[in-house]
């Protein structure tokens, strides 16, 4: 398996991540889980592959780490932000 493999498993692992952690997220603050989390979801992966296939064009000996390092830190950050903007709001 070559880097850029690794990359994309990597990239959809850390989406599949974000998603959960989203979903984990409307689940606590809603009783009814909504369609807003797997969208987001799939527009978290949909920006990040087309990251990947951008990198994999322009720089094809980058490292194959930090693209999917940069995915998970960035999900959890947009669930931190989401968490906390709708406990501020309910105050």
């Amino acid at each position: 398996m070559s880097n850029r493999s690794r990359e994309l498993v990597g990239i959809v692992l850390a989406a599949t991540i974000a998603s959960i952690a989203l979903t984990t997220v409307v689940l606590a603050q809603d009783v009814a889980a909504t369609s807003r989390a797997l969208t987001w979801g799939a527009l978290f992966l949909g920006l990040y592959v087309i990251a990947h296939v951008v990198v994999r064009r322009t720089v094809p000996y980058a490292d194959g780490a930090l693209l999917p390092l940069t995915a998970v830190l960035t999900g959890f950050g947009l669930v931190m932000v989401w968490s906390a903007s709708s406990a501020l709001a309910q105050e």
